[in-house]
């Protein structure tokens, strides 16, 4: 598929009907016929999870009390590969809930905690083995407040026009088009969810993320949120170095304290 790198209406028209003629040449090579009531259901599927994904990013912008092994960033397959399924709406209605009840506890328990910890916006994705990041920040009294790959960034989809809207959703990606699309999401991320510092977990193989880094440190620094690149692979532990990662998270935890 050629996605466009421009947001237009020649952009909408042209990845639409691409997204199109590939569905109908699948039915033709599958010799069946394109379920147009199933497309709509599954359109709106897709609809009905973005309501409860946004619910859910709603609860955590003052959730601070989590279920135990709860970690954002372990969701980025339901969240990009499973919309328009029923899966997906009922994991994260049943997160909802969840999440609402220690939302619910953390007021009633604990409604103004002296010594809250430091809210941090996690950017890209993290390394999927075994590490101690996590149980790092944990232990000095700082939470991963929101990630950006749990970002709604997309509008409703309207099932009566699926390709177009399909289109307009793809299109509208911040990381597709000029870096200042991926800068304005990540200060809207930053100024809804009270963020204190940032960490960009840098995969050495994804250049449409890691190329932007240092524009993305800089336009955060101007809001006062101080921000570190940790350099490493996500699923090869080979390529990271544990204790040079371990080192420069104390000294960023360092600097989040001092402000």
């Amino acid at each position: 598929i050629d996605v466009p790198y421009k947001y237009s209406d020649e952009s909408i028209s042209y990845l639409a009907e691409q997204l199109e003629n590939i569905s109908m040449d699948i039915s033709f090579k599958l010799d069946k016929e394109l379920d147009t009531s199933k497309f709509k259901e599954v359109i709106n599927l897709s609809n009905e999870f973005r309501k409860w994904a946004i619910k859910v990013n709603n609860l955590r912008k003052t959730l601070i009390n989590y279920p135990l092994n709860y970690n954002g960033l372990n969701f980025i397959l339901p969240f990009h590969g499973l919309a328009g399924t029923k899966e997906a709406v009922t994991l994260y209605k049943q997160m909802y809930k969840e999440l609402n009840n220690f939302l619910n506890k953390q007021n009633s328990n604990n409604p103004g905690k002296k010594n809250p910890p430091k809210r941090i916006l996690w950017l890209h994705l993290k390394p999927y083995y075994k590490n101690e990041m996590f149980d790092i920040l944990s232990e000095q009294n700082c939470m991963v407040a929101f990630e950006e790959i749990n970002y709604v960034y997309w509008h409703k989809l309207n099932p009566e026009k699926p390709f177009e809207s399909l289109a307009k959703k793809m299109l509208s990606h911040f990381l597709l088009g000029k870096i200042e699309n991926r800068i304005n999401a990540i200060q809207e991320m930053a100024e809804d969810y009270k963020i204190d510092g940032a960490i960009l977990f840098s995969h050495w193989g994804c250049r449409q993320s890691n190329g932007g880094a240092r524009i993305i440190k800089d336009s955060l620094k101007k809001l006062g949120i101080p921000t570190l690149v940790l350099d490493g692979d996500c699923v090869d532990q080979n390529n990271s170095s544990k204790g040079q990662i371990k080192t420069r998270m104390q000294g960023f935890i360092e600097i989040l304290n001092s402000n």
